[in-house]
């Protein structure tokens, strides 16, 4: 077998919008895999046989990413651009989606229709109508009723604004998205029947969260209409038809909506990052808190092996089902109002996200306990694989197990850590890398890692666990806000002595660090703080907080987190930043940086940079053009290789 490096992403398979058909025993799903050779990413619809697991490609062309099933099973609908002049078109300036539909039965994909929107998804509802979701620019011209001379003049002013970016609105730009003034999700109904496009929501309202009922007569949202400011507080409303009906006002930021049995449920995200599950009547009135979570809504495991998404908050018949994370992994819960939470998925098995059949029989892809994801079906609180897409990475390469490694922060919490040794390790001391997730609410199993499989294939133990700060424990535990750099920082610090005791084959004289976003922040704490480890290297990090604050497209959560902005809470913002105590700095430091992320933007990598240069720190600064604070997972496939690549060569100079 053959170790997992750099160059094997192109082997990684995720899977995204899981979806039964309205006929028994059928399922659909998208599969995403890297391809080196096009810089890009194959994404394929597949159908499902939810009986035998049996399942078979049905798109070939590798741009396939959402899709809704029609005329009762029979039909898949997807949108895209397949055509060539339709691509030109849209390059040119068009505002186009095409709709294909393809038939079941057998044979190809075919135009079904096209609409002058720019769709993202599409969900089946009652009556032969789709719902559409699409992006929707206000400052982008109204074509329809020009003559051609006149819709040739407005896509030439078109073409021209592609050089000038201009700000307005807040939020102006939003990682992964780019430049985001004058833009809005918004929702479209559409009638196969009659070919009409209806509106659901306005053009100045910003969709956050939307579902179907399951009668797919009902489209439930959240969001809120603005022209200057999102506020963040959105709304729930109900459309059935005409105008949209406000059913309760959140106050907060909503994550999901879903109804069931009368109610409507949503999530919540509060001002200190803690979820919490609301209902209101369907007939609207005053909400009710019906869970609030110790633990945090959704799938916040690390690790690159997860691109899409699919449902993880739905309604069905009377129950609420939702994924939730907790120190065990990321499980499928079921919930009715006045009732106890139940989980449903066993804890060796993370899900991801799921569908829930008619009969109540629950499909989820998820990772398995050590591998890639694949689709598990639930059989009485047992997990049985459906399909073994992951099969080809673990037949073909020899990755390193984790192993479980407890230990107890200063005040006596037990913590929960990691260690994945080598081959190398049978027969010598081996350097070692501390990985540090990001978050800082996000969470590490023992779950498959590329980032740590790399690695460890050249010759490095990989160690981490969830400091302080990280998801899955108390609401207690995750709140570290106004104290980044302190417990965590003696959680990480204790774990690699605890490491160290634990595993003689770590050498402790030759220990690098590494992570990216709060984990890149950490890095350059630590660098600053400690000359115990030789090598750094840095992945899209905070280094001031201060300028965090206005160059963030997230600048509430450094008001939260550090307790305070600029103009009221310098002290604050400068105590946390490392660049404070960047003259303390004496670690070889390596800068990962993406040049799209307006999550940690480019300042912070460039400053801490300088700092390093200016004081004679050895040090290097790598830019990756185009991609976003999610490139681990999203970026350029080269661009991913040429990561690790960078990320190799700096730990092998300083450590090998």
């Amino acid at each position: 077998m053959k170790r997992f490096e750099k160059d094997c992403i192109g082997d990684i398979v995720s899977i995204s919008g899981l979806t039964l058909s309205p006929r028994e025993g059928q399922a659909a799903f998208v599969t995403q895999r890297p391809n080196l050779e096009k810089d890009g990413y194959d994404s394929f619809l597949h159908l499902l046989d939810t009986r035998t697991g049996a399942h078979r490609q049905l798109t070939f062309e590798g741009g396939e990413s959402s899709f809704c099933f029609i005329e009762d099973g029979e039909a898949l609908l997807f949108p895209g651009l397949r055509g060539e002049e339709d691509q030109k078109a849209v390059q040119d300036g068009e505002v186009l989606t095409v709709f294909y539909r393809l038939p079941l039965s057998g044979g190809e994909a075919q135009e079904h229709f096209r609409l002058p929107v720019e769709a993202v998804s599409v969900n089946t509802l009652s009556d032969e109508r789709v719902l559409i979701a699409a992006i929707h620019r206000l400052d982008r011209p109204e074509l329809s009723g020009l003559s051609p001379e006149q819709r040739a003049e407005a896509l030439q002013r078109v073409r021209a604004q592609r050089d000038y970016e201009v700000c307005d609105e807040r939020p102006y730009r939003a990682d992964g998205q780019g430049y985001v003034n004058k833009t809005r999700l918004r929702l479209y109904a559409y009638s196969l029947r009659t070919a009409q496009l209806e509106p659901v929501t306005g053009p100045t309202f910003a969709v956050s969260s939307f579902s179907v009922s399951e009668d797919g007569k009902t489209v439930y949202f959240s969001g809120e209409a603005y022209d200057v400011k999102q506020t963040g507080r959105d709304g729930i409303y109900a459309w059935s038809g005409g105008t949209p009906r406000l059913l309760a006002s959140s106050g907060l930021r909503v994550g999901a909506v879903a109804e069931a049995g009368g109610r409507v449920f949503y999530c919540t995200t509060g001002e200190r990052f803690d979820n919490d599950i609301f209902s209101v009547s369907a007939a609207g009135g005053v909400p009710v808190l019906e869970l609030a979570l110790e633990d945090d809504a959704g799938f916040h495991n690390s690790g690159d092996a997860c691109r899409g998404g699919g449902t993880w908050f739905c309604g069905k018949g009377e129950s609420l089902y939702f994924v939730k994370s907790d120190r065990t992994g990321a499980h499928l819960v079921r919930f009715s109002t006045g009732g106890v939470p139940e989980r449903l998925s066993p804890e060796d098995v993370h899900v991801h996200h799921f569908a829930v059949g008619d009969s109540g029989r629950v499909f989820f892809a998820g990772l398995p306990e050590f591998g890639p994801m694949d689709i598990f079906s639930l059989y009485g609180g047992a997990a049985v694989r459906l399909t073994n897409l992951g099969a080809a990475v673990m037949e073909t390469y020899a990755l390193c197990q984790p192993r479980y490694l407890p230990f107890e922060s200063r005040d006596g919490t037990p913590l929960d850590g990691w260690v994945i040794l080598p081959p190398e390790a049978q027969s010598a001391k081996v350097p070692v890398i501390l990985l540090i997730h990001g978050g800082p609410r996000g969470q590490y199993h023992g779950t498959l890692n590329f980032d740590a499989q790399v690695l460890a294939s050249a010759g490095y133990a990989v160690i981490f666990c969830n400091p302080h700060g990280s998801s899955g424990r108390s609401r207690a535990f995750a709140d570290i806000n106004g104290r980044y750099g302190t417990l965590d920082y003696d959680d990480l610090m204790d774990f690699v002595d605890a490491a160290l005791a634990s595993f003689p084959q770590l050498d402790g004289q030759r220990m690098g660090v590494t992570g990216a976003s709060y984990g890149g922040y950490m890095t350059n704490w630590i660098i600053t703080h400690t000359d115990r480890f030789r090598a750094a290297v840095a992945q899209c990090s905070i280094s001031n907080w201060v300028t965090m604050y206005g160059c963030s497209d997230i600048p509430w959560f450094v008001e939260t987190t550090q307790n305070g902005t600029p103009f009221d809470g310098y002290e604050n913002l400068w105590r946390s930043s490392p660049l404070r105590c960047a003259e303390n700095a004496h670690t070889p430091t390596l800068f990962l940086q993406y040049m799209c992320d307006y999550r940690c933007p480019m300042d912070q990598a460039l400053q801490m940079y300088s700092a390093l240069h200016c004081l004679g720190v050895d040090t290097r600064l790598v830019l990756f053009e185009g991609d976003s604070h999610v490139m681990i997972m999203r970026g350029k496939p080269t661009h991913r290789v040429r990561r690790h690549s960078e990320m190799l060569g700096w730990f092998d100079r300083y450590l090998k």
